[in-house]
């Protein structure tokens, strides 16, 4: 009677997913229960208390790993085949107790129960449950397209059985917690707002806690640290009244961690982490979460331990679990720790593994999309094929039934009858064919919209890059021909200009990576007065024109940094270049304030102007992209609006501040700051050029030939060439065809190749060249193009080219990689 009572109190709905309290019925009777179900031969039972003992672990991993397996075992002698938390079982082997579970065993274990179920509502709710249990399998090893189909199925099953309970909730928690991890953050804030009402519905309080959890770490991806503050606190305050869930508590502290971190409140964040460390310490064989090691590093990072930041991320390979986006995080925090000891080498070996999961990321969130798109169509398909199957079963008994009472009737009647029932059943037919249609439509329209996003980004590219290149390298040249003095001055002008231009430009075609964070900072020494006179020498040309006074306050002496100048730079330019736009008389200065703490300096840049002023309700929509103070603005004075908020961004991807005073009719006075590290040295540029010449000097009569359709770029690589090199000699080719034919006739050590050029692109003279059957198809070849998307370097490599580098291009650099090539050749 004993065993029966608890079973009957344990019943199946209780694990892991219908009531809130169920831990509280089980505590203090797994070990009693099992013993009970042993001695009366009741195995049925067993598989059942082995995971609810599983709970009972409270973290210790070898306690869960013996249960976990005890109740896979005994569901195999008890042939268990429906119980849906054998694959939370296989789950805790997989994930806490390491062990290699393969894919196709949980599958075939899946599908052995879904073919024992019937159309039951009782075995319908035991297959959605199993389908929550594969989802998560699939999310906890990220696989994230295959977890979305058995957790969409799990919603559809939820919804259609009318079941908005536990099982529900969490569901929509896992849905939100995969397109959190892809950065689908709308998609996630729909669903943990769904998990959040029902939990507050049923009075869950557990639920609620984890669904607060996932709703401010929600937040800490979207930067809203007010909500994710929120949201943590309320996750905090449930949690430390559930006993049973400590290391609940402790992850949510975690996030409270990194809210702090986000603040920039470093000291605070590590402090936390150290008292949960405390926790872990206990030897009980709870291990910490890969968040815990991610956001120590980064406060390690902010407070500038960087050799501390790299261990601990290290610690992070023997965590139990990690996602991608914590991997595309801990590569950008080991990227700005090596970047901090300059090992530029390690730096950019772990940004370039950063950007790599960026892409993953991107690549699951667009699929996301297209698989949620064709579980709506076979959803929709198999609602309207069952109408269609019910429809003609009617249609037939109705009609055995009139055959059997109007037997008497002519054939006419019955010909009648049939074609009327012919016409419904084409019409059905025609109805689900236009419905699978416009979701075959709305299908295409997601991917073609991706489509369009990227070969925008690609024409944009080479279009505005290709005259660009054509500038800045006739610019140089014409710098090294020896002008006059007055003459330099201009060329310097545009030198500066251009280079600042390509910045913007740059920014414009990367919007989105802006948007997204992925826009690294340099770290390299340069003089603050320097920068600022070149910046006003920029913007003279400006002020002059509107018969405006241009004034700079700063420090006597050089103010030399660590940091980079080009995106200070930029600051300074669309600021200034802003004041001078909306000031029609008067002054325009540049103040600096510095203060030194130790190693470092803090900057305080203003820029003041005496011109049309803003009024204090509009201060905030400026610093908002395409936005301007009023409607009429870009009407009278120009521009897209986008100035300040890259500017904006710029700041506060420094860890600055940026801010606005002004007032209506008297000016305004734009105020930033920076701290920076104090260089302890200058550039040593006489190295460079030293190795720059000594490379030079061992491509002595090289023989290069330059694919380009564009006259002008084809003039700038030759004379850029001709003036760095002794003794080269050039050839032009201007598209693939003639390119070819010139290899066929002559030899060449090296081949810098367009690629978007009439007749033959570079794609496919590329394949022509390593098509040749002698030693010509090995001739090095170099892309040099203006579109500088992934997608272009990918192709380029496919098509056989050796090496890339983008316009407008760096002649020292290509000088590098002509060396490289033909010094492996030779």
């Amino acid at each position: 009677m004993r065993l029966e009572a608890i079973w009957e109190r344990m019943d199946l709905d209780s694990l892991p997913n219908q009531e809130p309290d169920w831990w509280v019925k089980w505590q203090n009777e797994p070990k009693e229960a099992i013993e009970l179900a042993l001695k009366n031969n009741k195995k049925g039972y067993l598989p059942l208390f082995y995971m609810m003992s599983v709970q009972d672990c409270a973290g210790n991993t070898e306690c869960m790993c013996t249960n976990a397996k005890k109740a896979i075992e005994s569901a195999k002698v008890a042939n268990a085949s429906k119980l849906p938390f054998i694959f939370w079982a296989y789950s805790i082997l997989k994930i806490q107790c390491k062990e290699d579970v393969k894919d196709e065993l949980i599958t075939n274990e899946f599908n052995k129960l879904k073919n024992a179920l019937s159309n039951k509502p009782s075995d319908l709710k035991t297959l959605r449950d199993a389908n929550l249990e594969l989802g998560t399998w699939y999310t906890q090893n990220e696989k994230y397209p295959q977890a979305l189909v058995y957790l969409l199925e799990t919603q559809r099953l939820s919804e259609e059985l009318k079941l908005i309970d536990y099982t529900y909730s969490r569901n929509n928690e896992s849905l939100a917690n995969i397109h959190t991890q892809i950065g689908n953050y709308k998609e996630a804030e729909k669903y943990i707002d769904k998990s959040i009402a029902v939990s507050h519905s049923r009075k869950d309080t557990f639920q609620l806690g984890s669904s607060y959890l996932g709703k401010s770490n929600l937040m800490l991806k979207l930067k809203d640290e007010a909500k994710a503050q929120r949201y943590i606190d309320s996750a905090m305050y449930v949690m430390k009244n559930v006993k049973h869930c400590e290391p609940c508590y402790n992850i949510a502290k975690t996030l409270n961690a990194a809210i702090k971190n986000l603040s920039g409140n470093y000291t605070g964040a590590l402090a936390e982490l150290i008292e949960i460390e405390a926790f872990y310490n206990k030897g009980e064989g709870q291990k910490p979460e890969p968040v815990f090691y991610t956001e120590r590093a980064r406060a390690y990072l902010g407070l500038k331990k960087y050799d501390s930041a790299i261990q601990t991320i290290r610690l992070v390979k023997v965590a139990e679990q990690t996602y991608n986006k914590d991997v595309s995080d801990n590569y950008k925090i080991l990227s700005k720790a090596y970047e901090g000891i300059r090992d530029y080498n390690n730096a950019l070996k772990n940004y370039k593994l950063h950007i790599q999961a960026e892409d993953t990321l991107a690549i699951w969130r667009n699929s996301s999309e297209v698989t949620r798109l064709e579980l709506e169509n076979q959803f929709t398909q198999k609602q309207l094929q069952s109408e269609l199957d019910f429809q003609s079963q009617m249609n037939k008994q109705k009609a055995t039934r009139n055959w059997i009472l109007i037997l008497g009737i002519s054939a006419l009647l019955l010909a009648l009858g049939l074609s009327a029932r012919l016409r419904y059943t084409r019409k059905t037919q025609k109805l689900l064919q236009q419905k699978n249609e416009i979701i075959e439509a709305e299908k295409e329209k997601a991917e073609a919209s991706e489509k369009a996003k990227h070969q925008f980004l690609a024409n944009m590219s080479h279009e505005i890059r290709t005259p660009m290149n054509a500038i800045k390298g006739m610019t140089d040249i014409l710098i090294r021909r020896n002008p006059k003095e007055d003459q330099k001055e201009y060329l310097e002008g545009i030198k500066q200009s251009s280079d600042s231009l390509l910045v913007i430009i740059n920014d414009i075609l990367d919007v989105s990576k802006i948007e997204a964070g992925k826009i690294e900072l340099e770290n390299e020494p340069f003089s603050v007065n320097e920068l600022v006179d070149n910046v006003h020498t920029i913007m003279q040309f400006k002020a002059e024109e509107k018969g405006l006074q241009l004034l700079k306050e700063i420090p006597a002496g050089n103010i030399h940094v660590m940091g980079d100048a080009t995106r200070l730079r930029q600051i300074l330019i669309n600021l200034i270049g802003n004041a001078i736009k909306f000031t029609e008389k008067g002054l325009v200065t540049t103040t600096i304030i510095s203060d030194k703490v130790d190693d470092n300096i803090n900057l305080h840049f203003t820029v003041s102007d005496t011109g049309i002023g803003i009024d204090e309700d509009h201060e905030d929509k400026i610093f908002k992209s395409f936005e301007q103070a009023y409607s009429d603005t870009s009407r009278k004075f120009g521009g897209t609006g986008l100035g300040l908020s890259i500017s904006k961004k710029l700041v506060e991807l420094h860890n600055g501040k940026i801010w606005v005073e002004s007032e209506k009719g008297k000016g305004s006075r734009f105020h930033f700051t920076i701290a920076y590290e104090v260089a302890t040295q200058k550039v040593e540029t006489n190295l460079a050029e030293t190795t720059n010449t000594s490379i030079a000097a061992a491509l002595k009569g090289i023989s290069i030939l330059i694919v380009e359709d564009n006259q002008f770029n084809a003039v700038v690589a030759q004379e850029e060439l001709e003036d760095a090199i002794e003794g080269v000699t050039v050839a032009l080719a201007e598209n693939g065809a003639i390119a070819v034919e010139k290899l066929r006739s002559s030899a060449f050590d090296i081949i810098l190749m367009d690629v978007q050029m009439p007749t033959m692109n570079g794609y496919e003279a590329t394949k022509a060249i390593r098509a040749f059957n002698n030693d010509k198809a090995g001739t090095p070849i170099i892309a040099m193009t203006a579109n500088v998307l992934k997608e272009e370097v990918d192709l380029c490599q496919q098509a056989g080219m050796n090496d890339f580098i983008g316009k407008p291009f760096d002649t020292s650099e290509l000088i590098q990689k002509i060396y490289t090539l033909t010094h492996k050749k030779s």
